[in-house]
């Protein structure tokens, strides 16, 4: 299990936060002490000669926190760590690929799509 202590960047309890990857489980959390307050899910697919694709299917943050900029930077962590270990992301999940449409700086990071037939 990767982890990168939080930041703070957003109310006092920011602070505590932990941004972790989860490789068992396929997934990055959000913890705040021991509550897990944000989710994403990602499936891997292997790239023909080396690498692979992670595609992001679905951000979940508590209702309670909504508003707070969690998805936000669970998905920025998430792109980082993609970008570290040298893949690609495919983004179905809604809030990701709209994430991403707004942050050019990870629009390198989108692999390639099928032309439709």
């Amino acid at each position: 299990m990767e982890t990168t202590s939080g930041t703070t960047d957003g109310g006092s309890a920011a602070g505590d936060d932990r941004l972790v990857h989860d490789p068992d489980r396929d997934r990055y959390e959000l913890l705040r002490g021991a509550s897990v307050l944000a989710v994403l899910a990602y499936a891997d697919e292997p790239i023909p000669g080396g690498g692979f694709v992670r595609d992001l299917r679905s951000t979940i943050v508590d209702p309670d926190h909504g508003g707070e900029g969690l998805g936000s930077r669970l998905v920025r962590f998430a792109l980082d760590d993609v970008r570290a270990h040298g893949g690609k992301v495919v983004a179905t999940c809604w809030f990701a690929a709209g994430w991403i449409a707004r942050h050019e700086d990870y629009a390198d990071l989108l692999a390639p799509q099928d032309p439709a037939p």
